[in-house]
């Protein structure tokens, strides 16, 4: 079969610029194929990887959002920040509460106030109703093994005709026993009054220590 040039009626293949024609026209024939054979197996290839990822998931051990990793190095970058913006007066976590007749106490690491120049022992109660409560504290100067004694107060009784709990103040002025921190505690225990008969005192139990830089 031969091909004319539709525009000079001239015989494509049976000339020598027709075998030219012919060469590059299967050339371009070859070339198509081995493009659509590529593209093919891509496609083929890629869709079998997006079926594979969806079926497995997400990898374990890799966060799922990269914001969440920058709010992580944020939040410890703001931790780092905030202790060493830390005041002078530091705090170790108080004890645990005591419960008793129906009444809780808890002690609290005492806080100290720059301005008042004043340490406030406070502690929470928590009472059910028809009771009264006694509470006792001891003051004391933590120096390790030989702790200083700084005094005690018992507060007036209170009574509490239905369930209330309240936080109690107790301010002190800070102690000056050494040249350096001071570090201050105290320890607490408490009876219950109900029907005309006082329980005995509870254990003492002690509250976290404060330490006090000294200007």
């Amino acid at each position: 079969m031969q091909l004319e040039n539709a525009a000079t009626g001239r015989r494509l293949f049976g000339s020598g610029e027709g075998r030219i024609q012919r060469r590059r026209f299967q050339e371009w024939g070859n070339n198509q194929r081995s493009r659509n054979v590529c593209r093919f197996i891509f496609h083929a290839h890629r869709g079998k990887r997006m079926s594979t990822n969806q079926q497995e998931g997400p990898r374990p051990g890799l966060p799922r959002r990269k914001g969440s990793s920058i709010a992580s190095m944020i939040s410890a970058a703001a931790l780092a920040v905030v202790a060493g913006a830390a005041p002078l007066a530091l705090a170790e976590p108080a004890q645990a509460s005591t419960t008793y007749r129906s009444c809780t106490v808890t002690p609290k690491t005492p806080g100290y106030n720059y301005r008042s120049n004043r340490v406030d022992y406070y502690f929470v109660t928590a009472c059910s109703g028809g009771r009264t409560i006694s509470v006792q504290q001891r003051y004391w100067e933590d120096d390790g093994n030989k702790d200083q004694y700084l005094g005690s107060k018992t507060h007036p009784s209170r009574y509490y005709p239905q369930y209330r709990q309240q936080t109690w103040h107790s301010y002190y002025g800070p102690p000056n026993t050494e040249s350096g921190p001071e570090e201050v505690y105290y320890q607490i225990r408490f009876r219950v009054y109900r029907n005309g008969t006082w329980s005995a005192w509870t254990a003492w139990e002690s509250s976290g220590v404060l330490t006090i830089n000294q200007p």
